[in-house]
């Protein structure tokens, strides 16, 4: 769009008459005053053109830095409009156009003349009436569920924003027992309104769309709705939790080592769910725990990962029921205790990779000890075909002893499968091996041999 902006002339009305008679240009010129909330109209831009063409037009900024060099004045020429021809007689508009700022003012109109100026009417800069309403966002209800017991209390919220200012929020309760217009009140500097509400005894059951109305300043107004759902009084009950057991009640702190936990849970309306929280052992907070068969026991198998400290735990028990208000048991916990590993495994490497059957592959195992006693090391694998191989060692170790260069025999029966076999190497204390195969220590591998 070609803009044409016209020359600079520190010129007042009065100068403007001496230079009437000039023929390079025909100025039009006029004042716009101030906003009544005192925005100033000068640095706003007045733009003069045809009726029916205000694509083509040119442009003046208003006050000191535009072409008038005065206060709330402009002066543009009409004979700098693209695509016409002035003449006398002809129409000419001005209007201040919004520079983002939402002050505007005009259209006027002048007939001009033969004379060297003319002047548009007198334009006074306004703000641009608001007619955008408010906006409301993220309608919740917490809970989103309440009994019609006239006590207990859900938190009704929304968001409200508006680009001028919010007079009110109000929310329809009638449907649960409350006033058509009961006020939310803004909370802090936030946007959010929020207000609590009960419903009462005589509210009738299901899901209610509570109308939520916000109205600006402007007297724009929006509206919403929250969902809230009422029930019947509920279950005061918790369910009742017994038995907290941990099988074996100690293991390792090496993330393999299991440990069956079990609670036994009773409750009028049903169970909803078990959770154990093994978040201090290096599990979820949230475990869920499975009913066992048609019994009332839950359990759950869990290990303890590298990275728990050595100790005994209590692990809470979270038991909620069926019924409508979700009652919770919190006041059981399993006892759990932790152990440093006394063992741990460094390297196993098979000394001789390649052996024919009826040998034995001979796997080194380095190992170190923080506690003194007897270890048993089981090499054991399987062939890719799904048959197994294995050896055993036993070492004695004292606290802070290690050995680099253990071996343990891995015999190759008469008709083992030909081809790669895949080996770990573990370790448990002797009194562990083979009763408790659970409560391995340490492991390494794996390792490849090959029987040809």
């Amino acid at each position: 769009m070609k803009q044409k902006i016209c020359f600079v002339l520190v010129l007042t009305v009065a100068f403007l008459a001496l230079i009437s008679g000039a023929q390079a240009a025909h100025w039009i010129t006029g004042t716009v005053n101030d906003a009544a909330d005192t925005t100033p109209a000068d640095g706003h831009t007045v733009i003069i053109y045809y009726l029916g063409d205000e694509a083509n037009y040119v442009s003046d900024t208003i006050g000191p830095t535009g072409a008038s060099a005065t206060n709330n004045m402009y002066m543009c020429d009409a004979e700098s409009i693209p695509g016409h021809v002035w003449a006398p007689g002809d129409v000419i508009y001005a209007k201040v156009t919004d520079n983002g700022d939402g002050y505007t003012a005009g259209p006027v109109s002048v007939t001009t003349t033969g004379a060297g100026f003319d002047v548009e009417p007198t334009m006074t800069i306004q703000a641009a009436p608001d007619t955008t309403a408010p906006v409301i966002a993220s309608p919740t209800a917490t809970p989103s569920s309440i009994p019609a017991d006239g006590a207990t209390t859900s938190v009704l919220n929304v968001t409200v924003t508006d680009n001028v200012g919010i007079a009110s929020v109000t929310v329809n309760l009638v449907s649960i027992g409350g006033s058509a217009t009961t006020a939310m009140t803004k909370v802090g500097t936030t946007n959010v309104y929020s207000v609590t509400t009960t419903a009462s005894t005589s509210t009738s059951l299901g899901t209610k769309s509570l109308t939520v109305t916000a109205t600006d300043t402007s007297a724009n107004t929006a509206t919403s709705t929250i969902s809230l759902t009422v029930t019947a009084i509920p279950d005061t009950f918790a369910p009742s939790v017994t038995n907290p057991t941990a099988t074996p009640s100690t293991i390792y702190a090496n993330g393999i080592a299991t440990s069956l936990l079990s609670v036994t849970v009773t409750d009028s309306t049903g169970i909803a769910s078990v959770k154990v929280d093994l978040s201090a052992i290096g599990g979820s907070a949230t475990t869920a725990m499975a009913k066992v068969g048609t019994t009332d026991v839950y359990s759950v198998t869990t290990t303890a990962s590298p990275s728990t400290v050595p100790g005994t735990y209590n692990l809470a028990v979270t038991a909620t029921d069926s019924s409508t208000n979700a009652n919770t048991n919190t006041s059981v916990s399993i006892s759990l205790t932790v152990q440093a590993l006394p063992v741990t495994i460094t390297s196993a490497s098979v000394e001789n990779p390649t052996a024919s059957r009826a040998q034995n592959f001979t796997v080194r195992i380095a190992m170190s000890s923080t506690s003194t006693g007897w270890y048993v090391v089981v090499v054991s694998g399987t062939a890719s075909g799904g048959e197994g191989i294995a050896g055993i060692g036993t070492v004695y170790l004292t606290a802070g002893q290690s050995v680099t260069n253990m071996p343990v025999l891995v015999h190759i029966p008469s008709q083992a499968t030909l081809g790669a076999y895949t080996l770990y190497a573990g370790a448990y204390a002797i009194g562990d091996y083979p009763a408790n195969l659970a409560s391995i220590i340490d492991y390494e591998g794996p390792v490849t041999a090959t029987v040809t």
